[in-house]
């Protein structure tokens, strides 16, 4: 979507809802109304609580380690073996799979692809119920791990945002 269309720092404050449309009255006052609203803000999503304040999320009983590989970086026989298909694995209680996507800059052609894997496993639900580290106060390091060329002006730009609205928070570049 184009970038007017998304607002940061815009905590949803109410949601009006009439036969022509849908309002989500923001915190600092400003209205924006469409067509559809859609509550895509995470596990304790504002939008949920205010539409449907009785519903509570439920932890499912496992994590899901999700990770993306550049599809000129698999070696021969694992791209032979996985790349053009829907490749799953299904160990006790576990389930793994994988799937090529579009690469960077959504680039679909042989070689300019990633092959995109999920390994979803039990997990005790306790280390997940504690506040998450970026709103302890303490200081917080995000990770990026990637080509050198691939940091480019808007990349680093975005990090700038992000380090800016976390306190304390800290950048390891890794190339």
């Amino acid at each position: 979507l184009p970038a007017e269309l998304y607002r940061f720092d815009a905590g949803v404050k109410s949601v009006e809802q009439d036969g022509s449309g849908v309002t989500a009255v923001l915190a600092d006052g400003r209205r924006e109304t469409g067509d559809l609203l859609i509550g895509a803000d995470g596990v304790r999503s504002t939008i949920r609580a205010l539409l449907c304040p009785e519903a509570r999320p439920v932890y499912a009983g496992y994590i899901a380690w999700r990770g993306l590989v550049d599809e000129a970086a698999l070696s021969s026989e694992t791209h032979a073996a996985l790349f053009e298909r829907f490749a799953f694995c299904l160990p006790p209680g576990e389930q793994m799979l994988g799937y090529p996507i579009a690469g960077e800059n959504d680039l679909v052609m042989p070689g300019q692809r990633r092959f995109n894997f999920v390994w979803y496993r039990p997990a005790d639900e306790t280390p997940f119920a504690a506040t998450p580290p970026s709103l302890t106060g303490k200081p917080f390091t995000f990770g990026s791990f990637n080509a050198l060329p691939k940091l480019s002006d808007s990349c680093c730009a975005a990090w700038g945002t992000i380090l800016s609205r976390v306190p304390q928070s800290r950048l390891l570049l890794k190339t």
